[in-house]
């Protein structure tokens, strides 16, 4: 497909669209996505909920996008081979993300969640994830002038 300028003489034309089958040197090229794009934007999720278990969830569905997207990445046959997502990874991962998800409440929103929600539930697996992202969280408002 490629795009091309045309004008006519009423001038009411503009971008055409056409449908070809010659390859275009820019065929080559692809969009590249951030990486972790679809995770950042599981993150920004957390600022339309309110209830510190919607937020949870919220939190819960981002680290879960980062695991897919991580396993999705080794699926390619270049990269296979035996992978475990340690906690390290992970952390640099969640850091990484809530970098780019910009968003500016997600300490409070962290803080909020720990103080309302019951042991039972910061002592689980979601807990784990709450507390990398806090610990995320607390690192880019200790360095937000970098």
């Amino acid at each position: 497909m490629c795009i091309r300028d045309s004008y006519s003489s009423s001038h009411s034309e503009g971008l055409h669209i056409l449908e070809t089958t010659e390859k275009s040197p820019f065929d080559a090229f692809k969009i590249i996505t951030l990486p972790y794009e679809s995770a950042i934007k599981h993150l920004r999720t957390i600022e339309g909920v309110h209830g510190p278990l919607d937020k949870l969830q919220s939190v819960r569905d981002f680290s879960a996008e980062i695991i897919y997207c991580v396993q999705t990445f080794l699926a390619d046959a270049r990269y296979r081979r035996e992978f475990v997502l340690d906690s390290e990874s992970f952390l640099g991962i969640v850091c990484y993300t809530a970098c780019k998800s910009r968003l500016d409440n997600l300490y409070s929103d962290v803080k909020f969640m720990t103080m309302f929600l019951s042991d039972a539930v910061t002592k689980s697996s979601l807990g784990y994830y709450l507390t990398s992202l806090e610990a995320a969280a607390l690192f880019l408002l200790e360095n937000s002038s970098i």
